[in-house]
């Protein structure tokens, strides 16, 4: 049995804007006038005849049979009506597919084998990984990744006209639906957990208390207040609900009275619909011992008494072994769990997983009515269209297709305080289970309603793929590193660090810096786990030592620490003029230095990049005045002259002699270290972001007297 979500069949195509809007101006008009259903159905009649909205007209490509393409207009009513006649597919950009019973896409095979291939491969690298095989893990990983990348590319061929594949309209369905899953997940985490909604605007929250009291059944509400004793909001206190997220968009002292005017007239049931729909947090206001014993009971472990513990894991509805694993995370980390293999090799630990997960079933069975009456509902998040412009409270991190949230509040109030504890992660868990099914139901409603077959409802869904014990995001987009204690119930023997963003993963400076960094960021996790505070001072000292220690490299001309570049034949580079190209730096070499440094012989080679501070004439006149070799003096100054230059950015010096002789002096003083030093310290100058620590544009930290 499912508690958060319905059977598949009981999920309805219901895209009449028309009906909807009827059946929701008749409810706001009764209950503002007072008056029953048929006056005010007369009245809102009157309204739309008088003045009411039109039904547009849209003009489209309609597909023939043959392939070709005609341009067609009709009402979008008829749009509409036309999909759910012919049992068709309507998709958030509007475009109509056709029916997999009708014409079954190739490419979805292709998807759902890549799936199946990445998922196999994902299982073999977390094993391997646990076991310590690194190089197997390193595999598998690379594997996942490439299916992954398989499925991706399809997208990207959508999109490019270079390709067979050539279908702009398919890839904004694809970026659209993706990008409507991860905004469901996000409204949807928001409104559970933090109680936070999207409420921009007075009509917008007018709108939302009308779909609400329009939507849920008012006997199902008196039932499950009644069976759980929950506490009976006055309008004063929804108003008070509403207010924490209107008040952050808009503050209208007259729409806020016209608001709570509405809410005064409306019933017990209705008043506690608007309030405890898809919203934990506030029926955790109002309820404290209800849900702590809510979420208190699906935290516990439980040792034993399960008659069949194999049978209650294999049932795995609403992400319970998800929940389990998190719950039981000490019996089974650093294990590669199969039930199966349990039954003979480890008894006991399957004995705490099966009684934990019946347990976990026993609780939502309790809680089954206020489950389905206040969270397996019709009600979609309102602001989903609008998620970019919405204040979070917990979200952390949103992309094109993932959302995740912070629980931290919730074990704040569950133990008085934050704990880094299995029995934190427990609660924390608890909350995300409730959150994610309630995520997952609304994504069905979603699919449905783009008429998605009743077997394919359930493919499009979110999965709980990390629990990061601690995260940090920077400044730079797309750029966080985070502790991972556990990855698809898999439960890691020794936190792993996840590293986002190319700056903080592959950073071009040099590697020993890197892996510092990546230490000090595992460091910094460890402590704020451990509750502690880091010594900003030190972490300054240390990072100016290391500039320090790299600006001494660069005088000693110490190749380390620059980057390496390549120069190739003359015929490999199209331009005519080569001065134009890295091969005057070949020239420059032949002719200027390598009778005192030695001959790198003909293209290809490597050569290390060495960036200067002669961005301009004055400057470079300054530099070759103070070369003091007379020789390397005029013949620079002569082939720079003859080719027009009048700065130089960079000195590159073939590899194979920096390795053997360093760089030479004569450009050592032209050296661009403030660059040098950035580049390098680049890691640690984003990670130091993330505690608050910025560094003044044009200052290292050495400089700054640290």
């Amino acid at each position: 049995m499912e508690y958060f979500k319905r059977e598949l069949s009981e999920y309805r195509t219901d895209i009449n804007p028309i009906n909807n809007y009827m059946s929701q101006a008749v409810a706001f008009v009764a209950n503002l006038k007072g008056v029953d259903t048929k006056e005010a159905t007369k009245l809102v009649k009157k309204v739309i005849r008088d003045k009411g909205p039109k039904d547009p007209i849209v003009t489209y490509r309609n597909r023939l049979e043959n392939g070709d393409r005609e341009f067609t207009s009709s009402k979008l009513s008829e749009y509409i009506n036309s999909v759910v006649r012919d049992d068709d597919i309507l998709v958030p950009t509007f475009t109509v597919y056709s029916n997999p019973k009708k014409n079954k896409s190739l490419h979805a095979g292709f998807l759902k084998h890549n799936i199946s291939r990445r998922n196999k491969h994902k299982a073999i690298a977390f094993e391997a990984y646990q076991n310590g095989d690194i190089d197997k893990h390193t595999k598998n990983d690379v594997l996942q990744k490439v299916m992954k990348i398989f499925n991706n590319s399809l997208s990207g061929s959508y999109a490019s006209m270079s390709t067979a594949l050539y279908n702009p309209s398919q890839h904004s369905t694809l970026t659209s639906m993706t990008r409507a899953v991860a905004s469901i997940g996000n409204a949807v985490t928001e409104s559970v957990v933090a109680g936070n909604r999207c409420l921009y605007s007075a009509e917008a929250t007018i709108n939302y208390i009308t779909a609400v009291i329009d939507t849920v059944n008012s006997t199902k509400v008196a039932a499950v207040m009644s069976t759980y004793n929950i506490y009976y909001p006055t309008a004063v206190e929804v108003m008070d609900m509403l207010l924490y997220s209107t008040k952050r968009y808009w503050t209208n002292p007259k729409a806020e009275a016209a608001i709570l005017t509405y809410l005064g007239r409306l019933d017990k049931y209705q008043l506690a619909a608007v309030m405890y729909v898809n919203d934990l947090h506030h029926m955790k206001k109002y309820n404290q011992e209800l849900i702590r014993s809510f979420i208190g009971g699906l935290a516990t472990k439980v040792i034993g008494g399960c008659n069949n513990p194999l049978k209650a894991l294999q049932v795995d509805t609403e992400g319970v072994n998800n929940l389990v694993h998190h719950i039981c995370m000490e019996d089974i980390s650093g294990k590669k769990i199969r039930y199966k293999d349990l039954v003979t090799a480890d008894p006991d630990t399957l004995m705490v997983l099966g009684a934990t997960a019946e347990n976990v079933y026993a609780v939502l069975a309790k809680y089954r009515l206020l489950i389905k009456t206040f969270f397996t509902t019709d009600i979609l998040p309102m602001d989903v269209g609008n998620i970019k412009d919405c204040y979070r409270d917990v979200i952390v991190l949103s992309d094109t297709d993932s959302t995740c949230g912070s629980y931290d509040i919730w074990t704040d109030w569950y133990f008085g305080n934050n704990k880094f504890t299995p029995e934190a992660v427990a609660v924390s868990a608890a909350v995300m289970t409730i959150n994610t099914q309630v995520i997952d139901h609304n994504i069905r409603v979603f699919a449905k309603n783009m008429n998605i077959a009743e077997e394919s409802i359930g493919l499009l869904k979110m999965k709980n793929e990390y629990f990061w014990s601690a995260f940090v995001t920077a400044n730079v987009s797309k750029h966080y590193y985070a502790n991972t204690w556990i990855q698809e119930g898999n439960v890691y023997a020794k936190p792993k660090l996840e590293l986002k963003g190319v700056h903080l993963i592959a950073s071009a400076g040099n590697q020993s810096i890197v892996t510092d960094a990546h230490e000090d960021m595992r460091n910094l996790l460890t402590t704020i786990e451990a509750g502690e505070v880091m010594d900003p001072k030190a972490i300054l000292v240390k990072v100016a030592d290391m500039e320090r220690s790299l600006l001494k490299a660069i005088d000693s001309g110490d190749i380390a620490i620059f980057k390496l570049d390549k120069i190739k034949d003359a015929d490999a580079y199209k331009l005519d003029d080569k001065s134009k190209t890295p091969y005057f730096h070949h020239d420059i070499w032949t002719k200027v230095f390598a009778d005192k440094y030695g001959d790198p012989g003909k293209p290809t080679y490597m050569t290390v990049k060495i960036p200067t501070v002669l961005k301009s004439r004055r400057l470079l006149s300054l530099h070759l005045d103070s070369i003091e070799d007379p020789d390397i003096q005029s013949k620079l100054r002569e082939i720079l002259t003859s080719n027009g230059k009048d700065q130089l950015g960079t000195y590159r010096v073939p590899l194979t002699i920096a390795g053997g002789s360093g760089i030479p002096k004569e450009m050592i003083q032209a050296v661009d270290r403030h660059r040098l030093v950035l580049d390098n310290m680049n890691i640690y100058y984003i990670q130091l972001e993330t505690m608050g620590l910025f560094r003044p544009q044009k200052l290292l930290f050495s400089e700054m007297g640290y």
